[in-house]
């Protein structure tokens, strides 16, 4: 029987599998009750001559306007220069407060 530590010390049983059809109930980790796996419930057939409901069909999607390639490529070059920026000003900034922490420790 697989037991599994928690922190506060209460023990955790997981069920137990022999076989497919039969699974050992948790409330009883001794294993004296089992339960038989009896299949899915039954499913009743629908009356004859039923069929799933039409749905009106929807409008055809419409036309997207045309792209601007050029200008959507110009703002993401501008938009990657100006984050490649901030990201070279922000580590600039770390490294110099790096180095002070580490000239005042050893200062």
């Amino acid at each position: 029987m697989a037991r599994l530590r928690v922190d506060v010390g209460v023990a955790v049983v997981r069920p137990r599998v022999t076989r497919l059809d039969t699974v050992f109930v948790m409330s009883d980790p001794a294993g004296h009750a089992k339960t038989q796996y009896k299949g899915p419930p039954k499913t009743v057939r629908p009356p004859q001559g039923w069929k799933v409901p039409e749905v009106i069909k929807p409008a055809p999607p419409r036309e997207l306007p045309e792209q601007d390639h050029e200008a959507i490529d110009s703002a993401e070059s501008m938009a990657r220069t100006l984050t490649h920026g901030v990201a070279i000003i922000a580590g600039s900034l770390m490294f110099i407060v790096l180095l002070v922490v580490v000239l005042q420790q050893i200062g």
